[in-house]
This record gives structure tokens, sequence and C-alpha cells, in this order.
């Protein structure tokens, strides 16, 4: 009888134990959570803590962004502006500004991304580490097309692989989901330029020109593809095609942007006049279905999905 006191005592004990301790762990977390949320201090025992507890920094859908992988992207950011861009975190109320933006863009960039990953899953897609490090080889052998990765790889002392590969992956993820859900076109242009725009009979020329190689297509007498090969201008500083013949509207200036609603596949337009000559343009494929802008697009997304910000 008394070994079974003693021992359901032991038992009572250990309870009371456990429950002390289940009790220490949620003041730490409500503790430290309280200093996380309201001022989120940036010292080596809060980084620790953050690695220990997850504190969510934001809800996007289902999925969840804590406050280390955010600060994370933020020290990121931040090294990356500070080294590339020369921008200013450090002294007085225009530090604070800066690193407030800062802060606010790279929340945004977190959301987006995840929106976009979303996006893409839909459609069975996705950017994979093959696909960064491609991107990253082909970016060190050369300049490449990106001005944000060229200058970041020029200025890149302190900014390792890892930094630039995430701004790849985030220049990918967007640049398919431009590709899969905006309204786009792929096209080749002719461009007919005008030897001296000062001169009225260097403009009859090129339109008299235009006119020709227009009408050739049309009747059937030369292709486009033959005459691309002679007046194709991939980069000519009014259409951007980034050399891969794929449009958005934003891309056109505006005495173009007509050929974007209007013609439809293997359909060319009559010449049309812009600062650099005439332009003959060939559609062979539409895609997408967003008639906007990229930020308007992702606007609209933001308002189909849950998002919780724990920010202050």
């Amino acid at each position: 009888m008394r070994k079974e006191i003693i021992k359901i005592f032991k038992v009572k004990k250990s309870k009371k134990k456990l429950l002390w301790a289940l009790l220490g762990i949620i003041l730490f977390v409500v503790i430290n959570g309280f200093f996380v949320y309201y001022s989120n201090p940036n010292n080596y025992y809060f980084f620790l803590t953050k690695k220990i507890i997850p504190y969510p920094a934001l809800i996007v859908g289902n999925r969840i962004v804590t406050f280390l992988s955010l600060d994370d992207k933020i020290a990121e950011n931040k090294k990356i502006y500070e080294i590339a861009y020369k921008v200013n975190f450090a002294s007085g109320s225009e530090g604070k500004k800066n690193y407030d933006v800062l802060k606010d863009k790279t929340k945004n960039e977190s959301i987006n991304e995840i929106i976009m990953e979303n996006l893409l899953k839909s459609e069975k897609e996705e950017i994979t580490d093959a696909d960064v490090k491609k991107e990253y080889e082909n970016i060190v052998k050369s300049t490449g097309n990106d001005k944000e990765i060229v200058n970041i790889l020029k200025y890149s002392a302190g900014i390792d692989a890892n930094d630039i590969k995430d701004k790849i992956y985030q220049n990918l993820l967007t640049e398919k989901v431009k590709n899969n859900f905006l309204y786009n076109l792929k096209m080749k242009a002719i461009l007919i330029t005008v030897e001296d725009p000062n001169k009225k009979e260097d403009w009859e020329k090129a339109l008299q020109r235009s006119n020709d190689i227009y009408n050739e297509i049309r009747d059937g007498k030369s292709s486009f593809d033959q005459n691309y090969a002679l007046y194709g201008n991939k980069n000519d500083g009014v259409v951007q095609n980034f050399g891969k013949d794929i449009y958005f509207k934003e891309d056109l200036p505006d005495e173009i942007q007509s050929v974007f609603y209007n013609l439809q596949s293997s359909q060319i337009n009559e010449p049309i006049k812009t600062a650099n000559g005439y332009y003959i343009f060939n559609v062979y494929e539409r895609r997408g279905y967003f008639k906007g802008s990229y930020d308007d697009f992702m606007k609209e997304q933001r308002k189909q999905i849950r998002i919780v910000s724990f920010l202050h």
C-alpha cells in the first residue's frame, strides 16, 4: 500500500513538472513573440529565437512566410541595393526611410513569389534548380539582357552566388507567368528605316519600299521570312522583343499598339509609321488572356487570395 501511494505521488509530481515546463515554453514563446512582432530586434538572440520558433510574418493562401525567411530576404536585398545601387540605409531619416521602403518591397516580392508559384503550379509548370543554374551560367559567360542582374554581377563584392540565383529565380518566375497568363503575341517585325529623317524624300522612299514589301507578301510573290532576313531588326530601340520574338502590349510604343488586338495569327499589317521608319508585323501565335500590364495582373491575383500580414 505504501509503495502504491509513493508511486501515485511520483506520477503527480512528474505531471506537475511537465505542466510547469509546458507553461515555461508557452511563456517563452509569448514573451519573445511580443518583441518579435512589435519591434523585431536585430540581434543574435532573436535570430536564434526565430530559428527555433517559426513566427509567421505573412500568410498567403495556405503558405506561411516566417519572420526568419523574410529577414533573410530583406538582408539579401539590402546588401544588393547597398553594393550595386549605393542606396543609403545607415544614416538618419533618409536611411530609415530607404529601409522602410526596402522592407515593404521585400514583403511584396514574397507575396508575389508565392502567387506566381501557385499560378504556375495550376499550369503544371515550375522553375527548377536546373533552370536557375543554366541562366546563372549564361549570365556569368556574358553580360546578358537583364540590367539588374548585370549590375549585381558588376558590383558583386560581398554578394554571393545564392543571392544572385535567388534574383534569377524571381526573374524567371516573372517571365514565365507573363508568358503564360498575360496577353502576348509571338511575332516578327520588319523595319524599313529612313536614311535621313529630316528629308521628306527619304520618308517617301521608305514608305514606297514598305508598301512594295507588304504587297509582295500579301500577293504571295515573296514570303515574310525572306524579307525578315533582310529587314528584321531584333533590337532597334523602339520594339523590345529581347531576342525571343515575344511581345507584350507595354513593349510597344503607342503608334504600333494597334497591331496587338487587331492582327490574327499568320496576318501581316499595313506599314505603320514610327520615328524610326515603317514597321510590318507578322503574328504567328497569340497567347495568354489578361489584357493589361503585369502589375495590373498581380493586383487582380492579390484580390483572389487570402493575405494576412503580421508586420507592424
